[in-house]
């Protein structure tokens, strides 16, 4: 019964929280794929663990500078422009990565990426709420959850099983890397087709203060979060 009410559920979402959902499998596909190949895919070209901290920090330290303003843009000018933007962004940045062999090359793609996650991080769960009535959002963010953590475990799946079976590019991960990103490349195709969310702020407004002093509950959930992702940066560099 509860498999079948679960069903039922997902077959009455909203069209745009089905696009949504398929597209974020994608994503979570690609991230998977990448979260298991990308450092051996750096080893392999010859790069040392310096080289492997840069190209893990630039995620978090993107995310760290860009991401409150990222979220003003998109009350300002609109949510879902800034959901797509940041897929594709996000998309071409996993392609760049695996194309390029100089340590330039290399942390540009992964710039693009970290950009596009950062928009993506600002603006994905907003949009959601938008998209489902407010008794069904604590069910519809848990399926995104789910479906997202879902799809990074097949990603790291295929991402240990693939470069045995395709050929070389670079590395013998590069063709696995390569395929991640154009199965990316799917999500801001189908995000296109989903339903503009209003901006909050008109472009004619004045805009409100970029930095605005969180109240407890926000703060507490930061702090938590910081603890959080500490062990989970050095067990990266491990």
């Amino acid at each position: 019964m509860l498999t079948r009410g679960l069903v039922s559920r997902l077959h009455h979402m909203p069209r745009d929280m089905k696009i949504f959902l398929w597209t974020d499998a994608c994503f979570g596909l690609s991230i998977g794929i990448s979260n298991t190949l990308l450092n051996l895919h750096i080893n392999a070209l010859g790069y040392g663990a310096t080289m492997l901290s840069m190209v893990n920090d630039v995620v978090p330290m993107v995310a760290l500078i860009l991401s409150v303003p990222l979220g003003h843009l998109a009350d300002r000018y609109g949510r879902s422009k800034m959901l797509l933007l940041g897929t594709l962004l996000m998309a071409l940045g996993a392609l760049l990565v695996p194309l390029f062999l100089a340590r330039a090359g290399i942390l540009f793609g992964q710039s693009v990426f970290a950009v596009g996650q950062a928009m993506i991080m600002s603006t994905e769960f907003a949009v959601v709420a938008q998209y489902m009535p407010a008794n069904d959002r604590h069910f519809s963010i848990s399926i995104v959850y789910a479906n997202f953590t879902l799809m990074i475990g097949i990603g790291s799946l295929l991402g240990g099983f693939l470069p045995a079976h395709l050929p070389l590019f670079h590395t013998e991960y590069g063709s696995t890397l390569l395929l991640g990103g154009l199965i990316f490349l799917i999500a801001p195709i189908g995000r296109y087709f989903l339903t503009p969310v209003p901006a909050i702020h008109t472009p004619s407004e004045k805009p409100a203060a970029l930095f605005e002093r969180p109240n407890r509950q926000i703060l507490t959930f930061s702090i938590f979060l910081l603890f959080q992702g500490s062990p989970m940066v050095l067990s990266v560099r491990i």
